[in-house]
């Protein structure tokens, strides 16, 4: 399966937050090396799917006119990486910079979803069971990060940033 396609983006149309504890280590002058771990904790999502989207993973055919499903799902992912970083340091302020960060990472996802009601009521545990999808898959990605950091003292600081992974 392609997971953005055929599992996770009718239900989780976006990311809501990361842990990411890093070490970086300077090279030479703007450039540096990265290492850490993103960790997106385990979400839970109950969502109502319509007409037009797929009923669950995988379906060739979507949800009828006048339809819905109603679906409880849950994931959680984790990615070692290592990057290249490049700093700069905002004018007149060695304390704040802005960065950017391109390497690859071992991302690995875990998700499940079942579809626990439609339209003509609740579905018995037995029904659920026909219904339930899991997904797991482990690969080596491109992993992408913009932001700004701000140093409290020489060697710890705190960071905002985006960041973007190739999950598909």
């Amino acid at each position: 399966y392609n997971y953005d396609k055929d599992f996770g983006k009718p239900i989780y149309k976006a990311d809501d937050g990361v842990v990411n504890p890093y070490i970086g280590l300077p090279i030479w002058n703007m450039i540096g090396l990265e290492a850490g771990y993103q960790w997106l904790p385990k979400r839970n999502k109950s969502v109502r799917l319509g007409p037009g989207e797929r009923p669950f993973s995988g379906a060739t055919t979507t949800i009828a006119a006048n339809s819905f499903n109603d679906v409880q799902s849950h994931w959680d992912m984790d990615a070692p990486y290592l990057g290249v970083t490049f700093n700069m340091p905002w004018p007149n302020c060695n304390r704040i910079s802005v960065f950017g960060m391109l390497g690859g990472a071992y991302a690995h996802l875990d998700a499940e979803e079942v579809t626990v009601a439609t339209q003509l009521g609740q579905l018995t545990d037995a029904q659920r069971e026909l219904t339930r999808r899991t997904y797991e898959q482990s690969r080596g990605v491109l992993v992408a990060k913009l932001g700004a950091s701000l140093m409290l003292t020489d060697y710890i600081g705190v960071r905002g940033f985006g960041s973007w992974m190739n999950t598909s």
